[in-house]
């Protein structure tokens, strides 16, 4: 792991380019300086009033919702809250050992921050192979995408591949800035479980997890940037705007070091299409319709899916992609035409 700045080389770099050093507020900052704290109980420690942002960048979604759809007719300084005692309720096991900082899972398929993008108008192929944008893990470890990068197209009736998943290491000094950040300057602490927009149509959801400091919690923001009028909820807006920015473009632009992620495992999504469809046979000669079940989950993406051994995905004759893959349509063994798409598994989705 390099210190302070993160590990990671990009593609092009060999191993021995010097790697400059980050400032570890480049990946998050000092939060809410001068800001009003309240103690909120056992899930939410510190309060940290609203603090204004610039909206993010929400036109990629549409873009990939765009080209989706043509494929388919032919995707402060405020004090921290404290570390709990070891005899109190709200200690873990799996606690971050930094007295002074904001306790966190210390697994590497522990979520500790993360940031979803999903929903709205956009074709079955978006949501069938959307990964979150980013996430980090107890140990350190980000895996993340840029969302403003369209897929690849091979050709009428090709594969669509989306860009490789990016991975980073974060230094327990750099993860204490992000979660400051995102706690008070990005408004989790004071956020509620929900905020709907009813004056916005076929918006995606944006949707944050965080594990640190006390706070646990998921927030789902409707059309996050599209803010109307000013209203009770306008600061807190503004903060979560900022946040998904920060994490949106967590590697600025490609300016620090990251490696493509190497996936151990994928996920195969089915879906019936109608007539007229270009299909190719169906690659498994030992599954049937019936071997891609339906999540049971009640708030899983509702389509059959099944986690693929290296043998099925190496059926498909892709070799082992790096990001999601879409646009594949097979002859089922049932006679019918299925939509088919594979993404990859992060580390807390395996198993």
């Amino acid at each position: 792991m390099l210190e302070p700045g993160i590990s990671g080389t990009r593609d092009s770099e060999r191993e021995d380019t010097e790697v400059v050093k980050h400032d570890p507020r480049e990946i998050g900052s000092p939060a809410c300086a001068g800001g009003a704290h309240e103690h909120l109980g056992r899930r939410n420690r510190d309060r940290c009033r609203g603090v204004g942002s610039r909206m993010p960048n929400v036109r990629s979604i549409a873009a990939l919702a765009t080209l989706l759809v043509v494929v388919a007719a032919c995707s402060g300084s405020a004090g921290a809250p404290s570390t709990p005692a070891a005899d109190s309720p709200d200690a873990s096991p799996t606690a971050s050992p930094e007295a002074e900082g904001l306790t966190h899972p210390m697994g590497a398929d522990e979520i500790v921050l993360r940031m979803d993008e999903g929903g709205g108008f956009v074709p079955i192929e978006f949501n069938a192979t959307n990964v979150p944008v980013f996430t980090l893990y107890g140990d350190g470890t980000v895996i993340f995408r840029d969302p403003d990068v369209m897929p690849e197209m091979l050709g009428n009736g090709q594969p669509v591949l989306f860009p490789a998943l990016r991975t980073a290491t974060m230094s327990e000094e750099q993860i204490q800035a992000l979660l400051e950040f995102a706690i008070t300057e990005g408004g989790l602490a004071v956020a509620r479980e929900r905020f709907d927009n009813m004056m916005v149509s076929d918006a995606p959801t944006t949707t944050f997890s965080i594990n640190a400091g006390g706070v646990e919690k998921e927030v789902s923001v409707y059309a996050l940037g599209f803010e109307g009028d000013p209203g009770p909820d306008t600061n807190v807006l503004k903060s979560l705007a900022k946040l998904a920015e920060r994490l949106r473009n967590f590697d600025q632009g490609g300016t620090l070091p990251s490696d493509e992620f190497q996936p151990t495992a994928f996920r195969g999504v089915l879906w019936e299409t109608g007539p007229g469809m270009a299909t190719t046979p169906w690659p498994w000669p030992e599954l049937t319709i019936e071997d891609f079940a339906t999540p049971a989950e009640p708030d899983a993406f509702g389509l059959p899916t099944r986690d693929l051994s290296a043998d099925e995905v190496a059926a498909l004759g892709l070799g082992t992609p790096k990001g999601p893959v879409t646009g594949l349509t097979f002859d089922g063994p049932d006679g019918k035409a299925y939509g088919f798409a594979l993404r990859p598994l992060l580390p807390d989705e395996i198993g």
